[in-house]
Order: structure tokens, then C-alpha cells, then sequence
């Protein structure tokens, strides 16, 4: 029921207080600014209230960290605002891992590829997400990138998303 968005934007001021207050999180009544550095980082904190569109409250935490001139790294978590307290330490320590790596690390990254395939005869759930480079998380991957619910399979012929390396 929680989620976590991280994105990139450019601001117009190097104060990230007024950032989350005055842009990002306009027309929200943002709650507890404060700004926080983070492995070095400058940034800012705040949280507020919400209404998904079934109507349920949700309670949103806005990070933003200052990147290099004008660009922000952004941090959105959001959880049903009666379970807000579980997620606390869990969105903490998300955004205090957050840093830069060096170029050494960057070289090293590889870029993952998603491919539309059509299932063939005897393929499965099961045996098309072993082919995804997530680990553990492989079937419950799979059936996100494919809208499959719990228990639904493939047909053969079925188009299906995969991510490969």
C-alpha cells in the first residue's frame, strides 16, 4: 500500500525549503519543512495530506536534494495515512542512502532493456520471470510490468514485457 517516486526536476532557486513549499508542492498545505543534508547533499523535507482518487487519505513525504546547478533529485513516498508510522523508518533510511557515485561505480552500471515477446507453447509466469535479472523478485516483477493479477498466466501468442540485460 506505500509507494516510492523518485524523479528529477530543475528548480529556479537554490533555497529547497521554498522549493517544496512554493513549487513542488504548491497548492499543498506542506507541513514540518526542514532542511537536511544527506551524504553531503543539501536538501529539505516536509510531509501533507492527500485524497487518492477512490478517495482514500494517503499521506505524502516530498524530499528534494540538490544536484548539480538548478536540477533536484526528488524523493515522493507515499502511504495510507493510517499505516504513515510503519513506513517511517523504511522511507528514512531510503533517503539517507541516497548518494553520489563515483565514476568508478558509474561505469560500471548496466542498463537493463525492456522487449515486448509473445509467449510460446509451455511458457509460464514462472518460467518467463526466471528470465529476468531481479532475483527473488522475478514473478512478482513479471506480473507488475504485465498487469497480471496473483494467480492469472500467459497464453501462447499472449504479447508479454521483459526486461533483459
Amino acid at each position: 500500500g506505500a509507494a516510492i517516486v523518485f524523479d528529477m526536476a530543475q528548480t529556479g532557486t537554490q533555497d529547497l525549503a521554498a522549493y517544496l513549499v512554493d513549487d513542488w508542492g504548491k497548492g499543498l498545505q506542506m507541513r514540518d519543512v526542514e532542511r537536511i543534508t544527506v551524504n553531503g547533499l543539501a536538501g529539505a523535507t516536509g510531509w501533507t495530506r492527500g485524497k487518492t482518487r477512490s478517495g482514500a487519505e494517503v499521506e505524502l513525504r516530498a524530499v528534494a536534494l540538490q544536484g548539480d546547478g538548478r536540477r533536484v533529485f526528488r524523493f515522493l513516498f507515499l502511504s495510507p495515512a493510517q499505516q504513515a508510522s510503519q513506513w517511517t523508518t523504511a522511507f528514512r533510511e531510503t533517503t539517507y542512502s541516497f548518494r553520489r557515485l563515483s565514476q568508478q561505480e558509474a561505469s560500471q552500471i548496466r542498463g537493463f532493456r525492456l522487449i515486448v515477446v509473445p509467449a510460446g507453447q509451455g511458457d509460464s509466469v514462472t518460467r518467463l520471470a526466471k528470465t529476468m535479472p531481479f532475483g527473488s523478485y522475478n514473478e512478482a516483477a513479471f506480473r507488475v510490468l504485465n498487469d497480471l493479477p496473483a494467480n492469472g498466466e500467459v497464453q501462447q501468442g499472449q504479447l508479454v514485457k521483459v526486461i533483459t540485460s
